[in-house]
């Protein structure tokens, strides 16, 4: 089997495409009530302010990044979001280990 025919079927396994997104809206509310002046600066008062559209699924290896001296490596699902007149304002990145697990997650607002 060869990497790409592994990474679809680790995403596929473990659902991680719909699990990014039900991670990435906890996320998105979570920065609406922590923020929320950052947030209207963007235009964001709501779940109908943004589109979340998914950009990419990749498998990332890190050579300076060490965990018991095994590089770290995991499986990116990136969701980017979109304001309500199609401008691009950030992305959503849910890191997964390749058992499926979250392993890391962040909101980037550009």
């Amino acid at each position: 089997m060869d990497l790409k025919e592994q990474l679809t079927k680790i995403v596929s396994d473990n659902d991680l495409i719909n699990v990014a997104y039900e991670l990435f809206w906890k996320c998105y509310k979570k920065a609406l009530s922590e923020s929320p002046e950052e947030a209207e600066e963007y235009g964001l008062v709501d779940a109908n302010s943004v589109n979340a559209i998914l950009h990419s699924t990749s498998y990332k290896l890190f050579n300076d990044i060490h965990i018991n001296e095994v590089n770290l490596e995991y499986i990116v699902v990136q969701i980017q979001i979109y304001d309500k007149k199609s401008r691009y304002i950030g992305y959503y990145d849910a890191c997964f280990d390749l058992d499926g697990t979250i392993a890391d997650d962040f909101l980037v607002f550009e």
